[in-house]
Formats: C-alpha cells, structure tokens, sequence
C-alpha cells in the first residue's frame, strides 16, 4: 500500500491522513513515548505499520482474487486477520468496485490514497470502506474517511451514502457458532465458528457532522 504526495496546483497539500490524525488527543502517545522512551516505542510503531500494511495488501489481494480483478502476479497471504475480513465481506455481501484509489480536492486542498469502495448487498448503494487493524477505532479514523468521500465525489464524481470502518481484533474466546451480535444501531459485531478473531463493523453516515470535524482539523 502505497502513498504519493499530494501536490496540488504546483504546491504540496496535507494528506487525508495527516489531517485526520489531528481529531486525536497525542496525551497518551507522549506518555507512552516518555515512559519507554523513543528507540522502544519507534521499534513498536514500526512493526505496527508492517503488520498494518500486510494485512492492507492481502485483504485487496484476496477480494481481487475473488471478485475477478487482475493480479498483478503476487498472491495473497491469508492469516487469520484477513480471513475473518473476507468471511465478513461474505456474510454482508461485499461486492468491490474500487481499491487503493487515490483522490485529491482542489477546492481545500487535500488528497490521499483509500482503502475500498464497492456495494454491500444486492441493488445497494455505494459505500467507503476502511480496513483497520488497530486496537480500536478512534475519531482520527472516522474523520479520515469523511475526508475520502468528499475527496472522491470532488474528484471522481462518485457519491457514496456512507462509510464502515471494518475492524478485526483477537478475544480469548474462540467463537463456537457463528454469530451476529448488534452493539448500536451502527455497530455490529460478527464471530465465525472455530476462530477467536471477531469483526467490528461500524457505520457512519453522518456527512454534514463529520465533515465539519475534518474541515476544522484542515485549517
């Protein structure tokens, strides 16, 4: 997964994820970094990105797989992360139309590189979707996304009604049925039977809201 500089009219932008990451409060990260110190925490950080970019890559590399979408000659590696991912994309119906596209918005001058977007369910409507391996979804996340469906319509006239951050995490209990469990009216949380990783699933459709939250980050 790659990401290109965002230059815009000859001048360089900020990046969606640049952006984003101001929504989050950096109190915690300065205490994590100044109780291990700096070498640690950089070590930590960085097999976080690594473990991050791999789950990216095999994600987009088996949905490609399994919705006819050209390979470009390397295979995807399924560990169990990115196999409950697909299990979830099986249970929704996720059908992709789009992966690893970059947008870009002249008039405030962003842009940046999203995960997906495609229709979940039959004759449904096209959604954002952002793949997560993180401990948790914070607000930078959900302000991240906003930001790539402003950019998309801007730049690619394509108007998506929502976004889902997909999310997949280890619990000590492997799962004994398939299961769906509603959390909220947004959140859902799905299991698969003989597989202690389970799935978030968060929806937001809240455009106005969120994206007043990334334009406030943006200035």
């Amino acid at each position: 997964m790659s990401h290109k500089p965002c230059i815009i009219d000859g001048e360089e932008c900020p990046t969606v994820s640049t952006i984003s990451k101001i929504a989050d409060d950096p109190t915690g990260l300065r205490l994590w970094y100044g109780k291990y110190g700096t070498d640690y925490c950089n070590k930590i950080a960085d097999e976080s990105r690594k473990g991050g970019q791999f789950f990216h890559t095999n994600v987009e590399l088996v949905l490609k797989q399994d919705h006819g979408f050209k390979l470009e000659g390397e295979l995807p590696v399924v560990d169990n992360y990115v196999d409950a991912v697909i299990k979830w994309g099986k249970e929704v119906v996720f059908k992709p139309e789009g992966f690893e596209v970059y947008v870009e918005s002249k008039s405030h001058k962003y842009g940046g590189t999203l995960d997906c977007y495609g229709r979940v369910g039959n004759n449904a409507d096209l959604v954002l979707v952002d793949w997560k391996k993180t401990s948790d979804i914070r607000v930078s996340h959900v302000v991240q996304c906003v930001g790539y469906v402003k950019a998309l319509q801007e730049d690619k006239g394509i108007s998506l009604s929502h976004w889902r951050i997909i999310r997949p995490y280890e619990l000590k209990t492997i799962c004994q049925k398939s299961e769906l469990k509603v959390l909220t009216k947004n959140h859902i949380r799905y299991g698969f039977e003989g597989s202690a990783i389970y799935v978030d699933e968060m929806k937001f459709d809240d455009l106005v809201y969120w994206w007043d939250v990334f334009k406030a980050c943006r200035l």
